[in-house]
């Protein structure tokens, strides 16, 4: 794609992530490297984010315009998937926002009642499209469940982690949803994470 323009990446970069000036580095030079990549993979985590989305967009759009899409239920059924994406994408700088927040240890104050097997339901049927090309059957078991949490970070949780049950899938593989009142859980028979990077899992941009 045409990027973002590098005269705006470093400004974009600092009011999101403010660099902890208190950590002082005897190197000078060292911390101007590991800012620049830190920089770096803000922005590939940031496209990362968007490609979800696209791709589930342009996969809709391009089923409609060349009419491959016949029945009227199905056509608005892809017509609310891009409407649903569209607003995904638009919902990419609040998450980036998000991860500010929480780095300055801001507690969220507009937690609101969720249903969870909607909202988990609302990302599969998102994902149909990349699942169906990828050959991969996604399986759910869910019961119903109100969570009092900020509707897009459960939403960021769940995507993320069945986008890349997907993505990180072979040809004729299964992801099994599970969720209940005290755990959700997303399993499937990919390649997995190589044992020694799994330490690594919840570090921000791995």
């Amino acid at each position: 794609g045409i990027g973002i323009d590098e005269k705006y990446q470093q400004r974009i970069f600092e009011r999101f992530f403010r660099v902890n000036k208190s950590r002082s580095r005897k190197d000078g030079g060292t911390e101007q490297r590991m800012n620049e990549k830190l920089k770096r993979e803000f922005f590939q985590n940031a496209s990362h984010e968007l490609k979800t989305p696209l791709t589930t967009v342009v996969g809709y759009s391009e089923l409609l315009s060349n009419y491959l899409i016949s029945d009227k239920k199905e056509q608005e059924k892809a017509l609310a998937v891009i409407t649903s994406e569209s607003k995904r994408m638009r919902m990419v700088i609040d998450d980036m926002l998000s991860l500010a927040i929480l780095e300055n240890d801001e507690k969220p104050t507009f937690l609101t009642p969720l249903n969870a097997k909607r909202a988990v339901e609302d990302v599969v049927s998102s994902l149909s499209l990349i699942a169906e090309e990828k050959k991969v059957t996604i399986q759910t078991h869910l019961e119903e469940v109100t969570l009092n949490i900020l509707p897009t970070d459960f939403d960021r949780l769940v995507r993320n982690l069945v986008s890349n049950a997907i993505f990180y899938n072979h040809e004729g593989g299964h992801v099994i949803l599970r969720l209940d009142s005290s755990s959700f859980s997303c399993e499937d028979d990919g390649i997995g994470i190589d044992e020694k990077y799994q330490q690594r899992i919840f570090e921000r941009f791995f």
